[in-house]
């Protein structure tokens, strides 16, 4: 009897160890998690705090070039038009702009802004076009589709929507564009208007792709590629030597 009391109690025992160390283990493991579930948003900013500054440090570099293109053309005989050196000023202040917004950007607003900036560009292009052909746009609107609401998801439709709003216009520009000819200085702001509305088709077209999940990299891609454009507006400044 004492002795089936004893090995009882040795099992009892060891099934409250067995009990304790899984629980010890279970506990351990969920604070790993816990600690990884922290720690993956932080490294995520991290990533994100870094992609803003490299941004930064190009638009200091673009900006740094620009001072030193306009000395340039003051001392020689090289000249842009007025309309390409103002455009040049305003871009880099948006460019600063774009730049301090994408600090703020969420999964939650990042949408709503970049719906804002296209509506921006496209206005701002059309102006422009309209300054060389001195004719209104006639808009395309044989590019509108129809979508299937059944199968698309709510994003989707909503980001459709937007861009068959646009496409037309965009299609509009670059056809009169196409149609436009012009010489000297006129022909380097002809060129730079056309590939700015070149580039918004392409965007366009890349937009079409695009899910919530990719709202950063669309984000940051976009004040890239602005960065780029600009640098290319600031080197093409001096192509029209008299």
């Amino acid at each position: 009897m004492s002795y089936r009391n004893f090995t009882m109690g040795a099992a009892l025992t060891a099934l409250l160890c067995f009990t304790a160390c899984t629980r010890q283990t279970t506990t351990s493991d969920a604070n790993r998690s816990g600690d990884a579930n922290r720690v993956a948003p932080t490294d995520a900013q991290h990533d994100r705090d870094q992609d803003v500054a490299k941004l930064e440090k190009r638009l200091d570099d673009v900006d740094r070039k620009w001072s030193d293109k306009e000395s340039k053309l003051a001392q020689e005989r090289a000249k842009a038009t007025a309309a390409m050196r103002t455009e040049v000023r305003q871009d880099i202040k948006n460019a600063r702009e774009a730049v301090e917004n994408l600090k703020t950007t969420t999964p939650e607003n990042w949408w709503d802004r970049e719906e804002g900036v296209l509506d921006r560009t496209t206005a701002e292009l059309e102006h422009d076009v309209q300054r060389f052909t001195g004719r209104p746009l006639r808009n395309d609107v044989s590019n509108r589709k129809d979508h299937d609401t059944q199968k698309d998801t709510a994003f989707a439709l909503r980001r459709d929507h937007f861009i068959d709003s646009l496409q037309p216009r965009v299609n509009a520009m670059k056809k009169q564009m196409d149609a436009v000819s012009a010489k000297g200085t006129e022909n380097t702001e002809r060129n730079d208007t056309l590939d700015r509305v070149k580039k918004l088709d392409s965007d366009l077209s890349e937009l079409r792709k695009a899910s919530p999940d990719d709202w950063w990299k669309i984000s940051r891609d976009r004040v890239s590629d602005y960065i780029d454009r600009l640098e290319k507006s600031v080197n093409r400044l001096d192509d029209n030597k008299s």
